[in-house]
């Protein structure tokens, strides 16, 4: 009897929670409706954001689109950034800055911090070896860039201690481009 009263419960529990999650899925979806890449967190003074990553097949444009979801049934579009690239593929978070690859164009970093009012694009890396990247992966003061589909199928480390001038600080290239397992393409 036991057993069937917290099989119950849990299913109760189980259902309940995806009935919320559909809910506010289709809320969400309506905000940023298109072609969608990634999308990562951001939270600041009291207030979270989801930062979603729009591909070609946008409408308007590629961008990254923040949204306000710090309330979720009540969800709202919030600043729009346009990238630089042709195909933004990533997004991640240092700090008060959003880091964005595109699959080819250069490394964006973004300023978060006068939001829910603007967002802006304060500085950009690419060189001879990043000219565009598919992936991105933050730790520590560091920025693993996977670039498959952009040029090499490099794996590119950059150093963003300071956000406003990238560095890159190391790099692996698998002796076997293009066979299986030898790609970077979600090398984190």
């Amino acid at each position: 009897m036991k057993k069937l009263f917290w099989g119950l419960g849990l299913s109760l529990l189980i259902f309940s929670l995806s009935f919320a999650a559909q809910s506010w899925n289709v809320i969400f979806y309506d905000l940023v409706s298109g072609g969608l890449e990634d999308c990562w967190g951001y939270a600041a003074n009291g207030r979270e954001y989801a930062l979603i990553c729009k591909s070609p097949s946008f409408v308007n444009g590629i961008a990254v689109q923040i949204v306000d979801v710090t309330d979720p049934p009540n969800s709202y579009a919030g600043a729009t950034v346009g990238t630089e690239g042709s195909d933004l593929k990533d997004v991640e978070v240092y700090s008060h800055y959003a880091i964005a690859v595109n699959q080819d164009g250069p490394v964006q970093v973004i300023d978060l911090q006068y939001l829910p009012d603007s967002a802006k694009t304060v500085a950009r890396f690419n060189n001879a070896n990043v000219t565009g990247a598919h992936t991105i992966h933050i730790s520590g003061n560091y920025a693993y860039l996977s670039l498959n589909g952009a040029g090499t199928r490099d794996l590119r480390i950059l150093d963003i201690s300071n956000p406003l001038a990238p560095v890159e600080v190391g790099h692996y290239t698998h002796p076997q481009q293009g066979q299986l397992f030898a790609d970077a393409h979600d090398a984190y």
